[in-house]
């Protein structure tokens, strides 16, 4: 394989950049190893971009340089910062709204998320209305939903184009899927 030698490498696998640990390149007898099926290896001097996300595989582990941009909208300030927290963890690039109606004052001034993360349960908007206010103005982003209470049947998601309400509390791993798969329909 010449050309891996460089500084970068990157593991593709169907147009989606899939990080790996690389073994020392010296160890695997100047071949590159993944536990993918048939991965692509492609060599370059800069990151390359495939998608929603960009990774940077050097030999030494996996580094984001973009990622999705998320904007939760939650009223509960300890909830609020916790998710920040957790979602800036798992890589994403959170911006945050405590107010429903400022949420969608940005929104329909053309603010450019990848994602909106939307409580329910808000007091002077709730989250499906802001949805729904959204979805009448032609604007589609993205969205997640989740409650406490909210439940929605299958026809009401499909119709606002939005996945299954998640309740609370819910796993962080689901919360990521959720958002992970949100951003993939609309891409």
């Amino acid at each position: 394989m010449d050309g891996c030698l460089g500084q970068y490498a990157v593991l593709i696998l169907d147009t989606q950049l899939v990080p790996r640990r690389v073994r020392p390149f010296a160890a695997t007898g100047g071949r590159l190893t993944s536990r993918l099926r048939r991965p692509t290896v492609t060599a370059a001097t800069s990151p390359i971009n495939a998608g929603q996300l960009v990774f940077q595989l050097e030999f030494g582990g996996v580094k984001r340089l973009s990622s999705p941009a998320v904007l939760l909208v939650e009223d509960d300030r300890i909830l609020r910062e916790v998710m920040l927290e957790i979602l800036s963890a798992e890589g994403f690039a959170v911006s945050t709204s405590d107010d429903s109606v400022d949420a969608l004052r940005q929104l329909l001034a053309g603010a450019k998320y990848d994602v909106v993360v939307l409580d329910h349960e808000m007091p002077r908007l709730k989250g499906l209305d802001l949805l729904s206010i959204l979805r009448s103005e032609k604007r589609w982003v993205p969205c997640v939903l989740y409650s406490g209470s909210l439940e929605l049947a299958a026809a009401q998601c499909k119709s606002l184009r939005v996945g299954p309400v998640l309740h609370k509390p819910c796993e962080i791993s689901v919360l990521v899927r959720a958002i992970n798969d949100a951003i993939d329909s609309h891409a």
